[in-house]
């Protein structure tokens, strides 16, 4: 399921409109119109994601809603449908990274042992 999909499920399950899960996770009602498009979506571990289960499970919990939402459970939820393109993109930052690290202390190693 992709992320806007799980999102607008939310929505429709706690009979709430965009406009209170805006107020309950303090996002903008253009951030929330645009995760429920698809045009965009939080980062993985980014503080919007988080601030969206914590609006979800506050939500849930003002309308008494059964069984209720744990936040671990949204997130986790919530995770599980971003595009992996992101982690995968997040992964060759790291790459990247690595080799760049591996790569200064190389040419460390080898201007000290030239310079002897």
């Amino acid at each position: 399921m992709k992320f806007c999909d799980r999102l607008n499920l939310y929505i429709e399950t706690l009979g709430c409109s965009a406009k209170t899960l805006s107020a309950a996770s303090g996002i903008s009602d253009a951030a929330i119109s645009r995760y429920r498009s698809g045009e965009r979506e939080p980062g993985r571990d980014s503080e919007q994601l988080l601030r969206l289960a914590q609006g979800i499970c506050a939500i849930a919990a003002e309308s008494d809603y059964s069984p209720g939402f744990s936040e671990d459970e949204v997130l986790c939820a919530l995770r599980a449908s971003l595009h992996t393109e992101k982690s995968d993109f997040d992964s060759a930052v790291q790459n990247l990274k690595n080799l760049l690290t591996a790569s200064a202390r190389y040419l460390i190693v080898r201007s000290v042992i030239t310079s002897c």
